[in-house]
């Protein structure tokens, strides 16, 4: 089987992964009022889109995050807007500066940052969240970075290399209709 078909396959197990990491790793690890969100999915569709090809990745975060909305909140079109948003945004502003793992781990730690504040911003707008600023930066943006900044660690390796191996198939398959 080809190796670029398992991009949906590996896509599905991150977006299970984060639920499964939200209800099985305990919260006393991390202490009683700190919220951990895991954004494993967007770290591998920011790599899709930065490392692949920035259409395929921005499609995936458009239906992912569409998805995002249907199983994990009760509103409609918030995640389905963050996803590709920032994505997109993040591609734009990186698209002629050199990406390799380091530079793509600053880029990552910007892209949790705008995706946790677009979503705030997006919640304390339509009355859902009643928090202060500061109590979401201290309790909620930092752990999640700081989780999801370990979990890059771990996975920015093999990630980076199965996306490096599918993106030469593609382009010798476009390379074998163009002459």
């Amino acid at each position: 089987m080809n190796k670029k078909y398992w991009l949906p396959v590996i896509i599905i197990v991150f977006f299970c992964l984060e639920s499964l990491f939200s209800n099985y790793v305990p919260s006393y690890f991390f202490g009683e009022k700190w919220f951990i969100i895991p954004r494993f999915l967007f770290i591998l569709l920011l790599f899709i889109t930065i490392f692949y090809d920035k259409k395929i990745g921005t499609i995936y975060a458009f239906v992912f995050g569409m998805l995002m909305d249907i199983v994990f909140t009760e509103i409609y079109g918030v995640y389905l807007f963050a996803y590709p948003a920032v994505i997109y945004g993040i591609y734009w502003i990186v698209k002629n500066w050199i990406t390799n793992l380091f530079t793509m781990f600053f880029y990552t730690i910007i892209a949790v940052i705008a995706l946790e504040i677009v979503l705030f911003f997006l919640y304390f707008m339509i009355n859902l969240s009643d928090i202060s600023f500061e109590y979401f930066a201290y309790h909620r943006l930092l752990p999640t970075l700081i989780v999801n900044m370990i979990f890059y660690v771990i996975v920015c390796f093999p990630l980076k290399n199965y996306i490096t191996v599918i993106k030469k198939v593609k382009e010798e398959e476009e390379g074998m209709f163009q002459s």
